[in-house]
């Protein structure tokens, strides 16, 4: 019994999380999307491609998810090398978008007479 509740704990923090990394991201898309100032920007041309990058990761986990749910989806060599590239490529874009985005910041604060050139 106990295993179950905490089983559906995880489930649940699992869904919350999935849902507050897709709507949040789907919401910093449209806006820059919608809004012309925002999307003229160099700067929020590097968080679009964050939010896509992060949308991928949160699209990701349910994958992740079937592994830890599923004893037999585990089984398929396919399935793992899926599960494997999917979280890497995501992940890795994630965190190259930030490193990219640092690079932005520091132009913009060390040089900001020419970083809009």
């Amino acid at each position: 019994m106990s295993e179950y509740i905490g089983g559906a704990l995880w489930i649940t923090v699992y869904c919350i999380i999935i849902c507050a990394a897709i709507a949040g991201n789907v919401l910093t898309i449209f806006a820059i999307i919608a809004s012309r100032q925002l999307s003229s920007t160099v700067s929020n041309q590097f968080i679009f491609s964050l939010g896509v990058s992060d949308l991928l990761v949160g699209l990701s986990i349910p994958y992740h998810m079937c592994f830890h749910m599923l004893d037999s989806f585990g089984h398929s060599k396919t399935t793992c090398l899926v599960r494997f590239v999917l979280i890497t490529f995501a992940c890795a874009s994630s965190i190259l978008n930030f490193l990219f985005i640092a690079a932005d910041r520091y132009s913009a604060v060390v040089h900001p007479l020419r970083y809009n050139r």
